[in-house]
């Protein structure tokens, strides 16, 4: 091992040596190239460092002499400021000085020149204006006025021109009012002013046609053309159309003379037709149409044709169409005259320029005659019906049966005899034949021809078809609502002051809602569709009108019971009755407050129905016994004369109620009892007060006196009426609830 060790040592030794040589030997190569190289270098250099400071010399040096100019142009520069500049600015300034002179001597030249040509014109029209050259006179002036406005502002200021101004406004209106006169002259109204509208029948017109063209080229170069020919339609439709249209008994006459028309009315001894309305329009029309010559006729009908579509149709429409309309069926078919006459009229008027091509509101009126027809029917039933419901309630007729079947005659029925169609749907017990009647009363005869006009408006709406029917049984319900509108308004006072006519106002609706029970199904048979369908009726109409009807009259009743038991409750208690003062004093209330039911009642018996009037009545008396007997049963002590007193009382008060229950229309006497609640009550009470304590709890075991009296009243009777024994104690005893 240690002999290869060694070997190995020996032969690394020898290859580092060889190595280091070569090493060596590369090196000393390397160095000395490096030397050569660096020689080359230091030439290079040094040729490129001797030519670069040769030309950084050269750029000093010319660097120095910029520098040296540089100065010299500073220099030169200040001395061009100081000295040549000035000399410019002067100049320059006395050039502007001469610039600014001269534009206002052209301005000065321009406003002179112009103001001597406006002068010249307003001039030269000052001649034509005295030599009436109306025409030539305005061209000059409105040349002139458009001249001054396109005269600066500036040159506005300056006196001559305000003062030309000033004239040429002066001359311009005085041009107008020459041209005006001369319009007056030529289109003379006679009078100049109406006063009043029947003045207006006595106008007349002279237009003079001689220079009218001359006077038309004048306001057409003032501007004025279109207003005063605008002013003279509108003063033609008021002085010559509208009476001429509304009063019918007036023709327009056309005096035509070869150089001047003359228009004025003419009374006529008949009515005109339609026809003559139209034929003289068409000839009047034509005679304004022909008013101006062929040059300015077109501009002319221009402004005739504006005011004319504004005012004529509605004219013709309300003052003529609308009388037209038929009123009747057989007017109705006799109305293709009038829509023929009217197209007719109206194509004239379009053909003569009165009317532009478009226009068609005319025949469109007539053509819906059926509309307007329907309409006017409603509108005279609707006026009918508010005037007749502003008549007087108090003028009244008796109503019977037979008068309220009078309208049902009228279609052939009878309404006692629908009564047996029923007696099948009620197979238990046949229904009353009067079941449907309505009772004797008085009614308001202004409500009588209501209700006739109803049945006639429906009778109308048999005999119509299809809208028009529908129409009129909505008006027949809208007369309904006027009714129920109209009558409480404007009828008020009295209905509120006179019982009376509360009374018959009461009568006057349930009268109306009697017969709205059955209308519907009278003429739902002949109604045309749809209204014969079933639902055609006016039950709707019958609670309202009987809460209106009901209302009124309970009001009255109020009124009347406080007017009754005004008296009663002035005196405080019946306490000490039999003294003379205070027998007295209720005797004379008790008489006051029958009085009065008895005068009511005879007011009450004249109007209502019998039944009606005894429930009313009854009422009232109720109202009375109902305060006595509270009166007499709070007294705690009842003397033997106060019960002869009280007693006395109660026979008076029977007595004076069977006086006020003895009709007078029938001729009966009606039992109180049966209104008067209590009435049986009262009567009782005058037997308790003449009874014996035996006899009243006798009474009040059979049952007469429980009726009307609890326990504790009639206990407290006892105890006020007789002393304190033990016999009232055992009698009180028996009396129990």
């Amino acid at each position: 091992m240690a002999t290869k060790s060694g070997l190995v040592s020996t032969a690394l030794r020898t290859v580092s040596l060889a190595n280091e040589k070569e090493v060596h030997s590369t090196l000393a190569s390397i160095q000395k190239q490096c030397a050569q190289k660096r020689a080359e270098l230091y030439e290079l250099i040094k040729d490129d460092i001797v030519e670069f400071k040769q030309q950084a010399d050269f750029t000093l040096g010319v660097r120095h002499q910029l520098k040296e100019v540089e100065n010299e142009f500073e220099k030169l520069n200040t001395k061009i400021k100081g000295d040549v500049r000035g000399k410019i600015l002067s100049s320059s300034g006395k050039k502007q000085e001469i610039e600014g002179k001269l534009m206002e001597t052209e301005k000065l030249i321009r406003f002179l020149t112009s103001l001597y040509s406006i002068y010249e014109t307003f001039t030269s029209s000052w001649k034509d204006l005295e030599t009436e050259n109306y025409a030539m006179a305005a061209s000059k002036i409105r040349k002139a006025l458009t001249a001054i406005n396109e005269i600066s502002d500036e040159g506005k200021n300056a006196e001559i021109f305000v003062s030309l101004q000033h004239e040429l406004s002066e001359r311009y209106d005085r041009l107008k009012k020459a041209l005006s006169e001369k319009w007056q002259s030529i289109f003379c109204w006679k009078p100049k002013k109406v006063a009043a509208s029947t003045d207006m029948l006595k106008v007349s017109l002279l237009v003079t046609k001689a220079e009218m063209s001359e006077m038309f080229d004048a306001m057409r170069e003032l501007g004025i053309w279109e207003n005063m020919v605008r002013s003279f339609a509108r003063q033609f439709l008021a002085v010559f159309c509208t009476p001429f249209i509304s009063l019918q008994d007036r023709l327009i006459v056309i005096g035509d003379k070869k150089e001047a028309i003359l228009l004025s009315f003419k009374s006529l001894t008949y009515t005109r037709s339609i026809a003559d309305t139209f034929g003289c329009l068409l000839d009047v029309f034509k005679c304004v149409r022909d008013i101006v010559s062929d040059k300015h006729q077109q501009s002319w009908l221009s402004v005739i044709q504006t005011e004319m579509e504004e005012v004529l149709p509605n004219l013709l429409i309300d003052k003529c169409l609308a009388d037209s309309v038929p009123s009747s069926v057989e007017e109705l078919q006799q109305y293709d005259q009038v829509i023929t006459l009217t197209e007719e009229f109206e194509k004239s008027l379009v053909k003569m320029a009165i009317l532009s091509t478009d226009f068609s509101q005319l025949s469109e009126y007539v053509k819906n005659v059926n509309v307007h027809f329907s309409k006017k029917q409603v509108e005279d039933i609707l006026v009918q019906a508010r005037n007749i419901l502003l008549k007087p309630l108090h003028s009244t007729k008796l109503v019977k049966q037979a008068d309220v079947l009078k309208n049902l005659d009228a279609l052939g029925s009878t309404p006692v005899e629908t009564i047996d169609s029923l007696e099948g749907v009620f197979s238990e017990e046949e229904l009353d034949s009067k079941l449907f009647h309505f009772p004797v009363c008085h009614v308001s005869e202004s409500v009588l021809e209501f209700v006739q006009l109803l049945y006639d408006s429906l009778l109308k709406c048999t005999q119509s078809s299809g809208s028009a029917a529908v129409q009129l049984f909505h008006t027949c319900r809208d007369m309904l609502d006027l009714y129920c509108a109209i009558v409480p308004s404007c009828h008020r006072a009295v209905i509120t002051e006179i019982p009376q006519v509360a009374a018959v106002h009461h009568t006057n609706c349930l009268y109306i809602a009697h017969h709205l029970l059955t209308i519907g199904h009278q003429f739902q048979a002949r109604l045309p569709p749809p209204l014969n369908s079933g639902t055609s009726t006016f039950v709707d109409f019958i609670p309202k009108l009987q809460q209106l009807g009901e209302e009124t009259f309970l009001c009255e009743m109020r009124k009347q019971r406080d007017t009754t038991l005004r008296p009663l409750m002035r005196i405080r208690s019946f306490e000490n009755i039999s003294f003379t003062e205070r027998q007295s004093s209720v005797h004379e209330a008790l008489k006051q407050s029958l009085l009065h039911i008895g005068q009511v009642s005879n007011v009450f018996q004249e109007v209502l129905p019998s039944h009606v009037h005894a429930k009313s009545t009854g009422a009232l008396i109720d109202s009375l016994i109902t305060c006595f007997v509270e009166k007499v049963t709070c007294l705690e002590d009842i003397s033997e004369d106060d019960s002869t007193v009280l007693y006395s009382f109660i026979q008076n008060i029977s007595q004076k109620v069977m006086f006020v229950f003895q009709a007078k229309r029938s001729g009966q006497t009606i039992d109180p009892s049966s209104v008067c609640n209590h009435f049986t009550k009262l009567q009782e009470l005058g037997f308790i007060l003449s009874a014996s304590l035996v006899e009243i709890v006798n009474g009040w075991q059979t049952g007469s006196l429980s009726k009307h009296f609890t326990a504790l009243e009639l206990r407290s009777l006892i105890k006020a009426i007789f002393q304190n024994t033990d016999h009232r104690a055992k009698s009180i005893a028996k009396i129990t609830a």
